[in-house]
């Protein structure tokens, strides 16, 4: 229902992974009914089930799926899913999904999704000066990922490298995300 009202959330992707082991431990009890099974036998499957749920969600990328799904939704035309973007932290991985948002129809999505890709790019910079700083051990794919795409499309929204236009923007952005809150 909320995913429906307004996108997709790291928590909610927690529902669904969870949900999934309801059905699995479900199955499992009518398995262990028809085939007169012991409660060690059920016992270790539904854990089963909760290690390869825990196991699965670990590896999901959870960012990049949940603001696909979204950006889909406000592209065809539905708004609300913008609060999900506006209001919850975005990780590396979550953040180049965004880049189609540039070319939203709703100017105050447009724009505020280009203020905070400018806002990401420098810190992403700031971030690469002081890896490179601290040495090879500290590298990560997902953040060395995001540089080089943010750095490809940086002229998209290069009026917002000025920091007060920039703010201004995401204000205007989380002002009109925030009815979907």
């Amino acid at each position: 229902i909320y995913i429906g009202f307004n996108g997709m959330t790291w928590k909610r992707t927690v529902g669904i992974f969870g949900m999934s082991c309801v059905v699995a431990g479900f199955l499992f009890v009518v398995w262990k009914i028809i085939h007169n099974r012991d409660f060690v036998w059920l016992m270790r499957r539904h854990l089963w089930a909760l290690a390869i749920a825990i196991y699965l969600f670990a590896l999901w990328p959870v960012d990049a799926v949940v603001h696909n799904y979204n950006v889909r939704r406000i592209l065809a035309g539905d708004p609300a899913p913008s609060v999900q973007i506006s209001v919850h932290p975005i990780s590396s991985e979550g953040v180049l999904p965004l880049l189609p948002l540039v070319d939203c129809r709703d100017e105050i999505i447009r724009e505020g999704v280009r203020a905070m890709l400018a806002a990401r790019l420098d810190e992403a910079e700031a971030l690469d000066r002081r890896r490179r700083d601290q040495g090879w051990t500290t590298y990560q794919v997902a953040d060395r990922m995001l540089l080089e795409g943010l750095r490809a499309e940086s002229g998209r929204w290069s009026e917002y490298a000025d920091v007060e236009k920039r703010a201004a923007a995401l204000e205007r952005f989380h002002e009109y995300a925030y009815q979907w809150f």
